[in-house]
């Protein structure tokens, strides 16, 4: 059986991921998982309440994301992947960089690339592209310290830098830029457009 297809959906908070990673998941119906890469493990799940306690440096925050991510991918991403599974990823590899390396944070990208390392590159990689304060105002629950409108704003920024990037942390991520404002059903269509080609 050939290996599966690895589709990431990126972006700030309240762009709209987790809708389309549902839609996604209804129309491709047979051999596909989701994954949400920091509360698909026991683990994920825990660094996400350690964070809501302790307030770490940048630096220690983003290795436990980076155990956290490891741990999903090795426990559940690719072992969907070897037995021919399509993985639809909420948040991979390139939030580390754009969580932890914007105007904001200040992390090097050496360092997180260092933390990071030996992941496979997804089959594509949606941005959905928002205006922060669009994406706030969609959050109906308690904003979190990181749903900032000036820290998502830095965080758009450094994932449009890296869209654009041809460094090697970046250049493969075949990365499908979307206007997160547009309607639902606009998106789906756009996403399915280019997930057809690769499925």
């Amino acid at each position: 059986m050939s290996k599966g297809k690895l589709i990431v959906f990126e972006g700030i908070d309240g762009s709209g991921k987790s809708t389309q990673i549902e839609l996604l998941f209804q129309q491709i119906g047979t051999w596909v998982d989701k994954s949400r890469t920091f509360s698909s493990t026991l683990l994920g799940s825990k660094v996400e309440d350690i964070l809501k306690k302790v307030k770490p440096s940048k630096e220690v925050e983003a290795l436990l994301f980076a155990a956290a991510r490891l741990e999903c991918y090795r426990n559940v991403i690719k072992p969907c992947l070897n037995v021919g599974s399509t993985v639809i990823c909420d948040r991979y590899l390139m939030d580390a960089y754009a969580y932890s390396c914007n105007s904001m944070t200040g992390v090097s990208d050496d360092y997180i690339y260092k933390i990071n390392m030996n992941y496979r590159s997804p089959d594509i990689t949606f941005l959905l592209d928002m205006d922060p304060r669009l994406s706030l105002d969609r959050l109906d629950r308690p904003k979190d310290h990181y749903e900032k409108e000036d820290f998502l704003k830095s965080v758009r920024e450094q994932y449009l830098i890296m869209v654009a990037s041809k460094e090697l942390y970046f250049k493969d991520q075949n990365w499908i830029v979307l206007d997160g404002s547009q309607p639902v059903d606009v998106i789906q269509s756009l996403v399915w457009e280019e997930v057809e080609k690769i499925l």
